[in-house]
């Protein structure tokens, strides 16, 4: 599997939001060989969708969160590596 991608609406434990009525976002994960390595790319598309009341709090809560899923993505293709 080298691209998987799905939609979801960003920052929904927002108590002051309802989702339901909001736009989603598109996040897109792709792994490409460069050279000797894997490149993982992250992308969340749609933002300029989100009510701009919440858009900075939700953009900065998904920023942090595909950071830790980075993490977890390398560790896993690390172990992959390994096997």
């Amino acid at each position: 599997m080298r691209l998987f991608s799905f939609r979801w609406h960003p920052y929904a434990v927002d108590p002051r939001a309802d989702p339901a009525n909001e736009p989603m976002t598109l996040v897109t994960f792709e792994l490409r060989e460069v050279e000797a390595t894997i490149e993982l790319t992250i992308t969340e598309s749609g933002f300029d969708q989100v009510p701009l009341e919440r858009r900075a709090t939700a953009f900065a809560s998904n920023d942090e969160g595909w950071s830790a899923q980075a993490v977890l993505i390398s560790k896993y293709l690390a172990r992959m590596g390994d096997a």
